[in-house]
């Protein structure tokens, strides 16, 4: 059997070291969505001034109905 005697000054900056890095990864996949999100609108937009698809409605968002269509699928948010 093997006892790890470790201090604990030790043990907390493995903690922090580990919160910090999970602390990253969250922000990275926000900033991923965010893009992700952006872009979904661009090509939304250049498609709808291009005239390329009858169902323009890759991505929009209508808070008045509180409705969002994706890929022409369209959703009611409560």
């Amino acid at each position: 059997m093997v006892i790890n005697m470790e201090s604990r000054v030790e043990r907390y900056q493995r903690r922090k070291r580990r919160t910090l890095f999970q602390l990253y990864k969250l922000v990275v996949l926000i900033c991923l969505l965010i893009t992700l999100i952006y872009f979904l609108f661009e090509v939304n937009n250049s498609i709808k001034e291009l005239n390329l698809l009858e169902n323009t409605a890759l991505l929009e968002v209508d808070f008045s109905k509180k409705t969002i269509s994706i890929f022409g699928n369209t959703y009611y948010v409560k």
